[in-house]
């Protein structure tokens, strides 16, 4: 018999990327999920701790997965939207920051675009953000290590940053 695929046509796969057919994997792209060329690389990472190592790497230790899309303004997004959140039965506080009170923004004569955060009221723990503005990209990324250690939103908040930057926002 061959292998299952999944209604988008993609092969079905388990957390440790095996297929319904014994010693198959799938990586990549014919998954049919996040095609991004990180994701490729980590399904690797995956299928080398199944088959090599102790196989306590998976599908869902790589936490939340931050994605860019390099526009001008970049746009980066990582987690849930409000929306997305509320459907999941979390109170969602959303706190927004235009990019034109961001220092670095204007220091680098961008001032366009927008921060939003979404967070769950009961913990503070962040459970979304859009990054429309300079250098989401790479904000995304700490963003991202940041809801994987589900460390408060208001940690963020408060932290001493270097200034001027796009982070420190």
């Amino acid at each position: 018999s061959g292998v299952d695929l999944t209604q988008r046509g993609g092969v079905d796969t388990d957390d440790h990327l095996r297929s319904t057919v014994p010693n198959v994997w799938a990586l990549g792209d014919v998954r049919g999920k996040q095609q991004f060329t990180y994701i490729a690389y980590d399904d690797y990472r995956i299928v080398a701790s199944d088959l090599l190592g102790d196989g306590s790497r998976t599908t869902r230790s790589r936490g939340a997965v931050p994605y860019a899309i390099f526009t001008t303004p970049p746009f980066a997004r990582v987690g849930m939207t409000a929306v997305e959140s509320r459907k999941a039965g979390y109170s969602v506080q959303v706190y927004k920051l235009p990019a034109e009170k961001i220092s670095q923004a204007r220091i680098l004569q961008d001032p366009v675009g927008l921060m939003k955060a979404v967070v769950d009221a009961n913990s503070g723990v962040l459970l979304g953000m859009d990054l429309f503005c300079e250098d989401a990209q790479e904000l995304v990324n700490t963003v991202k290590l940041v809801m994987d250690a589900r460390i408060p939103a208001s940690v963020l908040q408060s932290a001493v940053f270097t200034h001027p930057s796009m982070t420190e926002a």
